[in-house]
């Protein structure tokens, strides 16, 4: 008499989707993963103490996860969530209204991110673009 033995296969985590913050000191960092072979079902134990499988509201940091099945069998992975540069606004050129009460000053702003330059527009109530700054609504575009 003869009797096989079978074994589950070999515990996996991959990554799923990383999401980066999107501004600089954010949270909005998230991270989904996937998991294979082993015997289901399965914990999480994440460095940052959640026991999902995915995790959202991330700040820039690395990030591990420990997945054991049920079995105990374990096996981890990092990943590293980042974060966009801080944003240096200086003011440029200012020109003064020429008359009171008329709308014809403005002022030009430099934004920087990194070593790139982002050019700014600001978008009127009429949605024109213009290139000074005048009202709160600012756009930026890097190249």
């Amino acid at each position: 008499m003869s009797q096989l033995i079978t074994q589950p296969g070999t515990l996996s985590v991959t990554i799923g989707t990383v999401t980066n913050t999107t501004c600089n000191g954010g949270n909005t960092g998230a991270i989904a993963i996937n998991v294979s072979g082993g015997t289901q079902p399965y914990t999480y134990g994440w460095s940052n103490g959640a026991n999902t499988q995915n995790i959202t509201n991330l700040s820039a940091l690395t990030y591990t996860v420990t997945v054991t099945d049920s079995s105990g069998c374990t096996t981890t992975l990092s990943q590293l969530i980042t974060q966009p540069g801080t944003l240096n606004v200086t003011i440029g050129t200012v020109t003064n209204t020429t008359c009171n009460g008329a709308s014809t000053g403005a002022i030009a702003i430099n934004v920087r991110r990194y070593a790139t330059i982002h050019f700014c527009m600001e978008q009127w109530s009429n949605h024109t673009k213009h290139n000074k700054f005048i009202s709160s609504y600012v756009y930026c575009y890097g190249y």
